[in-house]
């Protein structure tokens, strides 16, 4: 009897640790399965998150490249339009003093022609072409050599345009600035040579102010 006490043993303890292995199985199961589950919940919240900031570049991207109601009604009916050519450098606080009639927000006015009828027209599709086909980089400068002051009844709005930077500012200020592509700035720069109006240059000699610099 006493040689066959070892295989006893043997034998409960293997059915023991047989009853301890089944429940310890189904607890690695459920973990395992939570684990899964938790993978899975975590990469549901990234992917939400990462949709809701795609949505809220897209909003943004397309709060700029459009014009606002308002604007485009003064632009396209006002009782007047003033198109002008600017220098995209501001005045240097030791140059020469300018008169606000000599500048527009800030830079020299070089030339500036009364647009009607089909001129004015023709300017606004490439203006509005060109918002519609805006990109989303925006370089870190503003160089405006064009502008616009279309008036309304007692409503007046006025654009600063910097066609290098790809960047439109409304005023009166609407918290941002407006997108555009650079093409319309062939179809400008022809309407200002029709009036044998000046336009600043993109050389070295006229080198345009960065206002991040």
């Amino acid at each position: 009897m006493s040689g066959c006490e070892p295989a006893g043993y043997v034998s409960r303890g293997l059915s023991v640790l047989a009853g301890w292995l089944t429940p310890l199985m189904l607890v690695v199961n459920r973990l395992r399965a939570m684990q899964k589950h938790t993978v899975i919940w975590v990469l549901a919240v990234l992917v939400s998150l990462l949709c809701g900031c795609q949505s809220d570049i897209a909003a943004a991207h397309a709060k700029r490249s459009a014009l606002p109601a308002d604007t485009m009604k003064i632009l396209g009916k006002g009782d007047g339009f003033v198109f002008f050519s600017l220098d995209p450098t501001l005045p240097s606080i030791f140059g020469e003093p300018t008169s606000a009639s000599e500048t527009f927000h800030g830079h020299r006015i070089l030339g500036k022609i009364e647009l009607r009828g089909r001129e004015r027209t023709n300017l606004l599709r490439e203006l509005y072409a060109g918002i519609e086909q805006a990109g989303s980089d925006v370089p870190k400068c503003f160089n405006p050599r064009h502008g616009i002051r279309a008036t309304l009844h007692d409503s007046t709005v006025e654009l600063l345009i910097c066609f290098e930077c790809y960047q439109i500012r409304i005023f009166p200020e609407r918290g941002h600035d407006i997108l555009t592509a650079r093409f319309p700035q062939s179809a400008f720069n022809r309407a200002l040579e029709r009036a044998r109006v000046p336009i600043a240059s993109y050389g070295s000699t006229n080198r345009p102010a960065n206002r991040f610099e």
